[in-house]
């Protein structure tokens, strides 16, 4: 059995978050349980509850990021127009209007890929990660950014410790278990309770089976 103490346990006294036990697979009654791998794909994941599962439609749901999660990428381009204007309104600074430009450029990259949802849409029958092209085939050997619908065997409910210099909680990591085995990683962030709750509606959504092994 996977043993999970808390959602979020800070070190103390120097100790070590505890890494999660072996899953066995045989729990979950599937062959392709047997075939697919249960180690976390990164070692990423947000302090908090990052994305949230909504239904846009009869036959769309969509995780989008929490404005939390938006505000802090806005952080950047604020701070470019802060130098921008700095630069201007003393002696013309060539390099600090070069610094203010570049961070702009990168925070508004980073507000726009934050924006980009993640869908699930039975209309298409697709799963997308961000902005795909429309007429891009899924790779199903190597599987990244999206995924035919159909392909998706079950959902994988995974948790691990996340170490951010002397800051340390568990992340749940949801993928994608695709028919031949292969995985796709759809997001992961520290809140437990949240993650598990749009994971059932997710697996409800689709019709496939969610294997939890962060209980």
């Amino acid at each position: 059995m996977v043993k999970v103490k808390t959602s979020i346990r800070p070190g103390r006294f120097g100790k070590m978050l505890e890494k999660p036990e072996p899953v066995d697979p045989a729990r979950f009654g599937d062959s392709v349980a047997y075939e697919t791998d249960w180690e976390p794909l990164n070692a990423i994941g947000d302090s908090f509850r990052s994305y949230k599962l909504l239904r846009v439609g009869p036959d769309r749901m969509e995780f989008r990021r929490e404005m939390r999660a938006v505000a802090l990428s806005a952080i950047l381009p604020l701070a470019g127009i802060l130098i921008l204007f700095f630069a201007f309104s003393g002696k013309f600074n060539a390099f600090a209007m070069l610094l203010g430009l570049g961070f702009i450029l990168l925070g508004a990259y980073l507000v726009y890929s934050q924006l980009a949802p993640i869908a699930f849409d039975k209309s298409n029958g697709m799963f997308s990660k961000g902005r795909v092209k429309p007429d891009k085939v899924p790779d199903i050997e190597n599987p990244k950014k999206e995924a035919e619908l159909k392909n998706i065997h079950a959902l994988q409910l995974l948790y691990k410790p996340v170490f951010q210099g002397k800051k340390q909680y568990y992340s749940y990591d949801l993928n994608l278990v695709l028919k031949n085995g292969k995985r796709i990683f759809v997001l992961s962030h520290a809140d437990k309770n949240a993650m598990k709750e749009d994971a059932r509606a997710l697996s409800e959504f689709l019709g496939k089976p969610l294997w939890d092994a962060a209980e």
